[in-house]
């Protein structure tokens, strides 16, 4: 699936140039180095520059769901692959346990 799913995704040039971390060929040294490279421009220029920096690593536990399947179907993932997606999104719960309490999100 990851396979297929990579392939359309560059096929139809879905994603934007500076999603660097999990892209084949690119690292967050990547990211460093255009943002550097931003900054010195901006410098240049005699502008500001301001960066703000976010640990998405949780991202896929805040995303709505529903959303994000809508965004997979208007980037045209459809048929089963969609259907596998919206059943992997769909009634999933996060428990969060501390010695004997319970927290269901």
């Amino acid at each position: 699936m990851y396979s297929r799913l990579k392939s359309f995704i560059v096929k139809h040039d879905i994603l934007y140039d500076s999603q660097y971390g999990f892209r084949e060929k690119c690292s967050t040294q990547h990211a460093l180095i255009d943002i550097v490279n931003r900054i010195q421009l901006n410098i240049d220029r005699k502008l500001y520059s301001c960066e703000i920096f976010i640990d998405l690593k949780k991202a896929f536990d805040t995303v709505n769901h529903e959303i994000l399947s809508r965004k997979i179907e208007h980037y045209g993932v459809r048929g089963i692959v969609k259907k596998w997606f919206h059943s992997y999104l769909s009634d999933r719960f996060q428990t969060t346990q501390v010695g004997s309490h319970a927290h269901l999100k």
